[in-house]
């Protein structure tokens, strides 16, 4: 089991990633990839794993199942993550990232549902594990577990004296709220969840319904840092993007690196944003050159609005 000091990841939804490159796309035709990989994908792993790659302590907790499953599982071990993950009788999902020059489409499965046994089985786990760290709770719930399970985690969090970073959005999002934790999340995420037409306004609505920060990005536009009352501008690091999937994930792994070695919040979210923009110069997700996150790092403007 994970130890105090270790980063634990909820990555409810894993997936095997492929990324393929192609000179000209055209649809209904057939297309011939410059080069294909594979790796690993799903937020909860891609955060863990950078936090790892950051020299960050991450434990991953999730779901696997089938031979997508088993390779999934291999490649964690052969990136050294500890991790623990219950098998389940879905097989994990593929997705399928395609690159045509600056022009990124995403090809996403959807989760097989959870069976109540195996929610069942994950609610035991999770009693078990020492959350009085940082805590990730990202992506969407698959099918089979209740939109709640989130404010249900936070709530042990809060009772050991975690923290959580929470990135997702509509009801599960909603529900942990009570919970206070930070929330991060993008500018079309937070506008839609909080049915809102305005930034200003969907964030004024999710901080009064309990959260306690919200950073919200915006890809390579500004983003916005809710913290203590104050509202900071904060301008990422400008890049030539070859790949900008994962790029979320390693903004919260930044974050939660920088925390847990007691930074303020604006120089986590400082380091979580070089994270993000160094994760967009990689061809597969989930990655992080360290030199490149150190050198972005002092790009990165942060404002008081």
């Amino acid at each position: 089991m994970a130890s105090p000091t270790k980063s634990i990841c909820f990555g409810f939804a894993p997936a095997l990633q492929k990324i393929s490159r192609y000179a000209d796309m055209k649809v209904g035709e057939v297309n011939r990839a410059l080069e294909s990989r594979w790796g690993l994908g799903g937020k909860g792993a891609n955060t863990a794993r950078m936090i790892h790659q950051l020299g960050g302590d991450s434990f991953l907790v999730g779901f696997c199942g089938g031979a997508n499953g088993e390779r999934y599982l291999h490649l964690l071990d052969e990136e050294g993550i500890d991790h623990h993950h219950l098998s389940v009788a879905g097989e994990t999902r593929l997705c399928h990232t395609l690159i045509e020059d600056q022009a990124v489409t995403e090809l996403v499965e959807e989760m097989p549902a959870i069976l109540p046994k195996e929610l069942a089985m994950m609610e035991q786990q999770i009693t078990s594990l020492d959350l009085s760290g940082m805590v990730a709770l990202s992506g969407k719930l698959p099918r089979g577990i209740p939109d709640n399970v989130y404010a249900r985690i936070a709530s042990v969090v809060q009772h050991q004296g975690g923290r959580v970073i929470i990135d997702t959005q509509g009801e599960p999002l909603l529900r942990a709220l009570d919970q206070h934790p930070f929330v991060k999340i993008n500018r079309e995420e937070l506008c839609r969840t909080m049915q809102a037409s305005t930034l200003l306004v969907a964030a004024e609505s999710l901080l009064a319904q309990g959260a306690a920060g919200l950073l919200v990005t915006d890809g390579a536009q500004p983003a916005q840092l809710f913290s203590d009352g104050k509202q900071w501008q904060v301008q990422p690091p400008k890049v030539d993007a070859i790949n900008p999937v994962g790029s979320g994930d390693a903004v919260t792994a930044g974050m939660m690196v920088a925390l847990e070695q007691g930074a303020s919040m604006r120089e986590a979210v400082r380091l979580g944003m070089a994270c993000g923009a160094a994760n967009a110069l990689q061809l597969m997700c989930g990655i992080l050159d360290i030199v490149d996150v150190n050198r972005l790092r002092e790009n990165v403007q942060i404002m008081r609005v």
